[in-house]
């Protein structure tokens, strides 16, 4: 019988959790729909955007890449992750961390969200840390000394942003993929998440 009670309470749980989120969800796209009915400009409700996932999921941060005109490069158009922590990446690295224009690599792992047009639940410190090295690679670095020297400081950085999971998301228009909405956690993420 306990053991039964203990199941009903969780599953209980669950379900509030469940109508909370639906409701966070909705509260969101009606945020979204009247800024654009109010004429917000795009990084205005970029950073809107941003904001309400990052209260949302209660998580570390949030970055928001779109493709730009060609269809060549992931532009990063906002980050949430505070500027005492960019100033502590900044100081590991010796170097002001450069505006990321990301080519799109056709393997890479923003590709293959972009072209399967899926989500992504990513929880495995090796596979984060691949996306962190992916970033270094294609960054705008001054010089190759500078990338291999960051790069170096991969498992640092991961420690320093403190991320255990992480969701990447497609933007799709009627068009097809846009960009993408990256939303990192020092919990861990679950497919219930995505």
């Amino acid at each position: 019988m306990e053991d039964e009670d203990k199941t009903k309470t969780q599953l209980l749980q669950k379900m509030v959790e469940l109508q909370r989120r639906n409701a966070a969800e909705l509260a969101l796209v009606n945020k979204l729909n009247d800024a654009v009915n109010h004429g917000q400009s795009l990084k205005q409700i970029i950073r809107l955007l941003s904001k309400e996932v990052k209260k949302s999921f209660a998580c570390k941060g949030v970055t928001i890449l779109l493709l730009d005109a060609n269809k060549s490069h992931l532009i990063l158009q906002n980050s949430t992750f505070t500027p005492a922590l960019i100033k502590r990446l900044e100081k590991l690295l010796g170097i002001d961390i450069p505006s990321v224009g990301l080519p799109l690599n056709k393997s890479g792992y923003y590709a293959e969200i972009l072209q399967t047009a899926q989500p992504r639940l990513v929880t495995a410190a090796e596979t984060i840390q691949s996306i962190i090295n992916e970033f270094i690679q294609e960054a705008a670095f001054e010089n190759e000394r500078i990338r291999k020297r960051v790069h170096s400081k991969v498992p640092q950085i991961y420690h320093l942003l403190g991320i255990k999971s992480g969701i990447s998301m497609p933007l799709i228009s009627s068009e097809g993929a846009i960009g993408i909405l990256d939303v990192f956690t020092n919990n861990i993420f679950d497919e219930s998440d995505v």
